[in-house]
């Protein structure tokens, strides 16, 4: 059986889901979906290691926490050999003004 990671590399060339050299951007929270999603898409079968950023957005809703979060999937990128964007705001206080 072949594995999910070899299912979507299959996937993408038969389909031509990444063409060219244009960046990949993956958004990518933390939470073990888009760490899943990370994994696979850094999976070689893709190769796309050269063009895929990660990018992860602090919305600052949780403190510390919202903050590990951002710290977290930087280490991840960073031991993938990955670029890495991140973006905050504070969303709440936005909201707020927003009501």
């Amino acid at each position: 059986m072949h594995s999910l990671a070899e299912k979507i590399s299959e996937l993408a060339r038969t389909k031509n889901l990444f063409p060219g050299t244009t960046k990949v951007v993956v958004a990518v929270s933390g939470g073990i979906d888009s760490m899943v999603l990370l994994d696979l898409l850094a999976h070689p079968g893709l190769s796309l290691r050269d063009r895929l950023v990660v990018a992860h957005f602090n919305h600052q809703l949780r403190g510390e926490e919202s903050d590990a979060d951002a710290v977290f999937v930087e280490q991840a990128a960073n031991a993938l050999g990955l670029s890495f964007e991140l973006g905050r705001g504070d969303t709440g206080e936005r909201a707020a003004e927003l009501g």
